[in-house]
């Protein structure tokens, strides 16, 4: 009888230790599976909370010669500004230089855009008002758009320098924020422009135009592109 308690005991004290250990194991995966899936919603909400919310919008640009690239824009929630882009590889093969472009709606004064293509912010302006682009990119969408305005700049033109960029920058504070550290060179309508060995003609889109836009040759040449340091020594024009 002695010998079956003890054997009882032992069994017993053998199924409450696998238990623990059971528990232990359970609770170490629940409590870090529990852990992980904070963690998990963490970061989650912590991307979410560090990435802008906004829409954005996608098409194909379909040019005359057939060839067509990808174009997309965003429109930040709560914002004034709209940014848009022509893919980098498909706008090469169309004899399309990339750029990026950032609009900025202003209600008291000239809505500014700025193009950036070689690492240089191009500034110009445009009569759109933010409402009138939502809309046409509401339009867009997803479609295959082969219709665009002309329009050509002259952007041969000495990089504003830090005091102009200064107050540049808190006129239009959006597009300054995107052209970061670029240099920063306001352009103007010109319908005369001449390709030669000194400057080059590049053909970029914005949302609504093929521009043709006049840059220092050595932009294009002795610079990566998106790293253009060039500068250019004539007067800075003013829109």
């Amino acid at each position: 009888m002695e010998i079956k308690c003890v054997v009882v005991v032992f069994v017993a004290l053998l199924v409450v230790s696998f238990s623990d250990v059971g528990l232990g194991f359970e609770d170490q995966a629940g409590e870090g599976g529990s852990s992980q899936e904070h963690k998990g919603q963490g970061r989650f909400d912590e991307h979410e909370r560090n990435r802008t919310a906004g829409d954005k919008y996608s098409w194909t640009r379909v040019l005359a010669d057939g060839s067509s690239f990808r174009e997309s824009a965003f429109v930040p929630a709560n914002d004034n500004i709209v940014t848009f882009r022509s893919k980098k590889r498909s706008s090469q093969a169309a004899n399309v230089t990339k750029s990026d472009t950032t609009y900025e709606y202003r209600p008291n004064s000239t809505n500014v855009v700025a193009i950036t293509v070689f690492e240089i912010c191009y500034i110009t302006d445009t009569l759109m008002t933010k409402d009138e682009t939502v809309a046409l990119l509401d339009a867009r969408n997803g479609t295959n758009v082969t219709t665009a305005g002309s329009k050509s700049l002259n952007g041969v033109a000495t990089p504003i320098g830090d005091t102009e960029k200064s107050a540049f920058c808190l006129d239009a504070p959006g597009v300054c924020k995107k052209c970061g550290q670029r240099q920063v060179v306001k352009t103007v309508p010109d319908t005369n422009l001449v390709d030669d060995d000194a400057n080059d003609i590049v053909t970029v889109y914005t949302l609504t135009d093929e521009v043709k836009l006049l840059i220092p040759h050595n932009s294009t040449t002795t610079a990566r592109p998106y790293h253009n340091h060039s500068k250019s020594t004539t007067p800075s024009p003013s829109i």
